[in-house]
């Protein structure tokens, strides 16, 4: 009896035995269904937007094509009565979804295989608000602020730089403004582009403490022996210059080879997992941004900075990192690419690039260990990532990814504003901007253009987008080099070995590099604004006295 009552006994403890593999069992089956009925409701979400932006593009097309002003009208109305009946159908859509997000991330919390959905942009350059313009189709930083802010969790919402300067509006108050909406937008951080160097560093430092627990990120900028005793010189509001000590942002004594900005940091997710984030800036600052700006600092080498970063966030127990990287792709040097970086750099799962004003949908690199993307400018395209992961490993299993577009904002009522303190903030801005700004200056019969994309097949096949006015000259160029040499002859100014020699429109040329002008300009009304937006950065005129034949030996090689 003894034997069979222990075999009992032992029956019951396997039984026993058995319920932590039944309950991991049905666990594991339950986190299979709950994934699956997300990926079912966002598949099914993203193919019914997807339908609609297609049709909404097509409104919009034939808007811009129609010549009658009255039938222009009447399909006008056509589009908006369309779209505000399928504004809460799609809503309804992405709630769905969106509900099986969060239950999806309860569910997986601590678990080994994980989905975390991460969103970002990069070179906003100032777009405050939605702008559907003929030359211009973005959804602003207020139209997308509207759309996170109903049924769209995520994980983590980064920019990879160059977040100011870029419009009159946003200019006006030298990016504090568009910081601030980012801030109450829920960015985790930004990377230190080249454009944040605009206003010098005392400001950019003035605008991380308004903008607290949003980081502003670069592990590759240091202080450099000229920090130690230099003075920087800030403008005041009567517009007079003082000089005041180069100062850490936390008001110290720069210590040579010190980061100027936080390298990284370290953000916990729901899922309980830790992700590593940094910032890497291109060493072009240097002369991309006003020189003066940098002169305190230098930039050391991406990828070495990035492994570094990299070994000290493994040794914190981070082994999923993500790089924000302002180095942009397709460059002549490639030791500044951020598809080099992306080869190059040890231990970066995935990397949001910037700069280059490129879109680049997510491609693999180092076999399949280091992915990278970018989301063009100027918030055309908001990046959507679902990403599944090994959490005790970091290595990424899966990317997918979804570029939203400024259809993609209207038709989920990115143009309703209703978010109180962000149209604050804006509204209170443009008050101050409109009663100096928005004068007429002149009447243009043309559209100048200069920005527009066009698309370039290089030798080895590859195929990139650029800006027209940075490879071939423009009508706009033509204008503002003109406008220079115009200027300079009007003002006439005296200097030190000029002998009396006149100015005038046969000895004086004009040149314009084609980065400095950001925006074109359709034909009519053209406002202060508008001649602001197109040449943004306050750079003032310098002129040189050469030879006729030294010119011509500038301008072939120029060509």
């Amino acid at each position: 009896m003894r034997k069979i009552k222990w075999l009992f006994g032992l029956g019951a403890m396997s039984s026993l035995m058995a319920l932590p593999l039944i309950a991991a069992s049905c666990k594991k089956e339950s986190l299979e269904q709950v994934t699956k009925a997300y990926k079912d409701a966002y598949l099914e979400f993203n193919n019914a937007i997807e339908k609609d932006a297609a049709k909404l593009k097509e409104f919009k097309n034939s808007i811009n094509e129609q010549k009658q002003d009255d039938k222009k009208k009447e399909i006008l109305k056509q589009k908006n009565d369309w779209v505000k009946k399928q504004i809460p159908i799609l809503q309804g859509l992405r709630k769905k979804a969106n509900d099986a997000f969060k239950k999806l991330r309860d569910v997986q919390k601590n678990q080994k295989i994980q989905i975390i959905k991460l969103v970002h942009t990069n070179d906003e350059h100032g777009r405050l608000v939605f702008d559907d313009g003929k030359f211009n189709n973005y959804s602003g930083m207020q139209g997308l602020a509207e759309v996170m802010s109903r049924d769209f969790d995520r994980d983590l919402l980064l920019s990879a730089g160059d977040l100011i300067q870029g419009l009159p509006l946003s200019d006006s108050d030298k990016g504090l403004t568009i910081s601030k909406v980012a801030h109450q937008m829920g960015y985790d951080a930004v990377a230190i582009g080249n454009h944040e160097f605009d206003w010098g560093l005392p400001h950019m430092f003035d605008i991380e403490k308004a903008t607290e627990r949003m980081p502003f990120l670069s592990a590759n900028t240091v202080w450099n022996e000229k920090a130690l005793n230099g003075k920087v010189k800030i403008r005041k509001e009567d517009g007079s210059f003082t000089e005041i000590d180069v100062k850490t942002k936390d008001g110290k004594t720069p210590k040579v080879g010190e980061k100027v900005f936080t390298p990284y940091i370290i953000k916990t997710l729901k899922s309980g997992l830790k992700v590593g984030i940094m910032g890497i800036t291109t060493p072009d600052t240097k002369f991309t941004s006003l020189p003066i700006n940098s002169e305190h600092v230098d930039f050391l080498d991406p990828v070495q900075s990035a492994n570094k970063a990299v070994e000290e966030l493994k040794a914190q127990g981070v082994n999923f990192i993500v790089a924000l990287t302002h180095l942009g792709v397709n460059r002549s040097d490639t030791a500044w690419d951020g598809r080099e970086f992306a080869k190059k750099a040890k231990g970066v799962d995935i990397v949001l690039d910037g700069h280059s004003h490129t879109l680049v949908k997510i491609e693999a690199h180092q076999n399949n260990k280091t992915y990278l993307t970018q989301a063009e400018c100027h918030t055309k395209y908001l990046s959507e990532l679902d990403i599944t992961i090994n959490a005790e490993t970091g290595d990424v299993l899966d990317v997918q990814q979804q570029v939203r577009t400024i259809e993609y904002t209207e038709l989920l009522g990115g143009k309703e504003n209703k978010l109180e303190k962000i149209n604050k903030l804006i509204d209170d801005l443009r008050k101050e901007f409109d009663t100096i700004n928005k004068a007429i200056v002149f009447k243009s019969e043309i559209d100048f253009v200069h920005v527009e994309n066009f698309e370039i097949t290089h030798k080895d096949g590859k195929k990139s987008h650029h800006w027209k006015g940075r490879t071939q000259q423009t009508n706009l160029g033509t204008f503002g080099s003109d406008a220079l040499a115009w200027e300079f002859i009007k003002a006439n100014p005296q200097f030190e070995g000029r002998n009396n020699d006149e100015f005038n429109l046969d000895n004086v040329i004009g040149l314009m590099n084609g980065g400095g002008l950001r925006k074109d300009v359709p034909a009519g009304d053209v406002k202060r604004e508008d001649i602001l937006g197109i040449s943004p950065f306050g750079n003032r005129a310098g002129a040189v006295r050469i030879k006729g034949s030294t010119f011509l030996k500038l301008w072939n090689m120029a060509h």
